[in-house]
């Protein structure tokens, strides 16, 4: 008699809510039994899929590398990582594409390999985006790099499309951003900083929404963060447009009141919002104009986020990005589902499946015979976050001490 690997879970499965135990064997499901409905029961679902992360490998191993990025990933729950380009080489060579092959072959957590759109994220000169992608490259993207110039972004875009690969823009107008480091608006007037305009952001879209407009080439937008981006989304979306978008937990969780408590953990690009931009997230949420939910996990050094600096001088000078692997689902529950914004279902698309079809990725099955990639949440307990556990090897998180619901379950040895 097999003893179950898993004895309580609730999970959506063959179309329906049921509650289950689950026997393993070498890696394998080997059963599935139906118990009685429970709802107290933890809730099981397929392992998460980032679209936007970064690994900062090859070159920066006091920041992360894909031993620690995978590590921080399978503690939130994740089981595919897209890893951004913006690394040192920059990822536009099949060179790089195979080193991040070979040096995550063993790894638990899957990675896929964005390539970068132009030759060193220089904005001048297109990758040989042909090669990259019978390389190995999911998708395309100079992220934190928008493409400025019209016609080398579509080009691009045609070319992708050829490809059947996805391009991933960061949505930004440098000329409007250009020497900000947060919002603008007033806590930028408050501590005498240069703000980043909504306008920077709501441009880049625009721009972006167009060319996809006349290349009918499928765009994805990376973390949108503004009330009238999403509007363009909207509008773009009930046109037909082969048009999809993202947000991350920062910009539905947070606004930017936190930078005074938080300081330079808090500073992000896109720059956290007002409260008006924060409700507008959350409606894209609930009313599917978003996409799916990724993280942007972007680590640093306590050195990049210059802690030790004065607030205003600190957000001046230190880098943008926070890490967020290990408190996604968590923050997507605790303010999405136990918000009464979205279902658990919702949760489940924006978190698993929808990412792997903009991706084109293969979906994960929980089911007899398939690989066991999934997670299991307690959403019941609330628990405390502390940075200094996370398996990242920066700890730059504006969540440190936030009470969150859905803390990752540890599975018994198999």
């Amino acid at each position: 008699m097999r003893i179950p690997w898993i004895k309580n879970a609730r999970a959506f499965l063959r179309g329906e809510w049921r509650n289950i135990s689950v026997t393993m064997e070498n890696g394998l499901i080997q059963s599935i039994a139906e118990l009685p409905p429970d709802p107290d029961a933890p809730l099981l679902v397929p392992g998460l899929c980032d679209l936007h992360t970064h690994a900062r490998d090859p070159g920066f191993p006091e920041k992360e590398d894909l031993y620690t990025v995978s590590a921080a990933a399978a503690a939130g729950g994740y089981t595919d990582l897209c890893v951004m380009p913006n690394t040192s080489p920059v990822c536009d060579t099949p060179d790089t594409l195979s080193y991040l092959a070979a040096k995550s072959r063993d790894l638990d957590v899957k990675i896929h390999a964005v390539s970068a759109i132009t030759v060193g994220e220089k904005g001048e000169t297109l990758v040989d985006m042909e090669l990259m992608a019978h390389s190995g490259a999911i998708a395309f993207s100079d992220d934190g790099h928008p493409v400025a110039n019209d016609d080398l972004m579509r080009t691009a875009l045609l070319c992708a499309k050829r490809l059947n690969k996805p391009v991933f823009s960061h949505s930004e107008d440098t000329r409007l951003s250009a020497g900000g480091c947060i919002n603008q608006g007033k806590i930028s007037a408050l501590l005498g900083l240069c703000g980043i305009p909504a306008e920077a952001e709501i441009e880049g879209i625009r721009r972006d929404i167009a060319l996809c407009r006349e290349t009918e080439a499928p765009l994805h937008l990376c973390h949108v963060s503004t009330a009238e981006g999403w509007e363009l989304v909207r509008t773009a979306k009930k046109e037909g447009l082969p048009l999809t978008a993202e947000t991350c937990p920062h910009y539905f969780a947070l606004t930017e009141e936190i930078l005074l408590e938080k300081g330079s953990n808090a500073k992000i690009m896109p720059p956290l919002r007002t409260a008006v931009d924060r409700d507008a997230v959350i409606r894209a949420i609930a009313d599917g104009t978003c996409d799916c939910i990724s993280t942007d996990h972007a680590p640093h050094t306590r050195l990049d986020k210059c802690r030790s600096l004065p607030l205003g001088e600190s957000l001046r000078r230190a880098a943008f990005g926070a890490i967020g692997l290990e408190t996604a689902f968590a923050l997507s529950y605790t303010v999405l589902v136990r918000g009464g914004q979205i279902g658990e279902k919702d949760l489940i698309r924006l978190l698993c499946t929808r990412p792997r079809e903009i991706a084109h990725l293969e979906q994960v099955k929980i089911d007899v015979g398939k690989p066991w990639r999934a997670a299991l949440f307690d959403v019941k307990t609330p628990y405390r976050y502390d940075a200094k556990t996370s398996r990242s090897r920066s700890k730059n998180t504006p969540f440190d001490g936030f009470e969150l619901y859905g803390k990752l379950l540890e599975l018994p040895q198999n």
